[in-house]
């Protein structure tokens, strides 16, 4: 278990939040609860020991691909917010995670898909059951309830109650909510929620003879599901700028966080694009997801720069970086600025 944990949290910070954390902090309370009760939970103990072992060893790990000359792990950009954000993170954490069931309704639009969001609300409300049923067993679990308590618990559907309830406290403390695509910050819930929901509601589901309902509810989630697949895909964002820049003959850019990695993604990188973010002094190469070596002035050069409305780094700011530019064109909404040298050489220090 301690390996597992080290080995996702090299990949992914999240794991601290739904794996380390749940862990150690289930398995000390049931071993601190039996202490009191002069016993010994030897396995709680151990398991705690080798998750909370997994962090240190996470940072080894990335400390050694760096050395190895390896990628570089960014720092997590999650900080936590002002008091006044949090009654406004209230209604969009309530649909962020509705929108991880498909069951938004609110974001809906049309009578179709607003009868989807409608249908989908009973895998959340299932979730919901299950979180409330195994919160209510992991208090009685911690209460004072005699030497045998934690024998009879749960160890599984406790760290998942933890692990669930501490994403999307972390999602609702440390970000700014401003739409719902920030919901892939709480992307485990789903699955970890379904985890839950068949461990602790299975069983009396069964008992209760609801298979059939149960059987109509995944019939109407196939269809649906069916329906939505057969449908034409949107084109991804970015492609037609893409094109747009590769008819231009313009092969080598800079711009924001998205249409940098997708234009780049897009384009099959026969376009590259470096991501730059705003400082204190102009533009910098943003290392977040990124192949720091493309902003090497002395091997590689870049001479435009394309934004939309809405982003942090406008035109404005380009020509305060950059200075006039020699060109600058509009297509669907993108603003693309050509000059007639190395962008790079201008750009600030990196920033992670």
């Amino acid at each position: 278990a301690g390996v597992l944990l080290a080995w996702a949290l090299v990949g992914d910070p999240l794991i601290l939040v739904i794996g380390v954390l749940p862990v150690v902090v289930v398995c000390l309370a049931r071993a601190c609860l039996a202490l009191l009760h002069r016993r010994v939970l030897w396995y709680e103990i151990a398991l705690g020991c080798a998750a909370a072992l997994a962090v240190p060893a996470a940072d080894a790990a990335d400390r050694f691909i760096v050395a190895l000359g390896g990628f570089t792990v960014s720092k997590n950009p999650a900080k936590l917010v002002q008091r006044s954000v949090l009654p406004k993170n209230v209604p969009m954490t309530i649909r962020s995670f509705l929108s991880l069931f498909g069951a938004d309704v609110a974001g809906a639009r049309g009578t179709l898909n607003e009868t989807f969001a409608f249908l989908h609300l009973a895998g959340a409300v299932l979730v919901l059951a299950a979180l409330v049923l195994g919160g209510w067993r992991l208090v009685r679990t911690l209460g004072w309830r005699g030497p045998s308590a934690a024998d009879r618990a749960d160890l599984v559907a406790d760290v998942l109650v933890v692990a669930i309830v501490a994403n999307i406290a972390a999602y609702f403390l440390f970000y700014q909510l401003k739409n719902v695509d920030q919901a892939h910050e709480i992307a485990p819930v789903l699955s970890l929620g379904a985890a839950l929901a068949g461990r602790l509601l299975g069983g009396p589901l069964l008992r209760a003879r609801l298979v059939p309902a149960l059987a109509a509810g995944l019939a109407c989630y196939a269809v649906m599901l069916g329906f939505a697949a057969s449908g034409r895909p949107a084109p991804p964002d970015n492609a037609a700028v893409a094109v747009w820049l590769e008819q231009h003959g313009l092969r080598s850019g800079i711009a924001p966080y998205w249409e940098a990695n997708s234009v780049t993604l897009d384009s099959g990188g026969t376009i590259t694009m470096g991501s730059v973010k705003l400082t204190g002094r102009g533009l910098s190469p943003w290392h977040w997801n990124e192949d720091m070596r493309i902003f090497n002035a002395s091997d590689h050069s870049a001479n435009f720069f394309i934004t939309v409305p809405g982003e942090q780094v406008t035109p404005a700011r380009a020509r305060a970086a950059f200075g006039p530019p020699a060109r600058v064109y509009h297509f669907r909404g993108y603003t693309i600025m050509v000059w007639n040298e190395n962008l790079l050489r201008q750009l600030g220090p990196p920033v992670g």
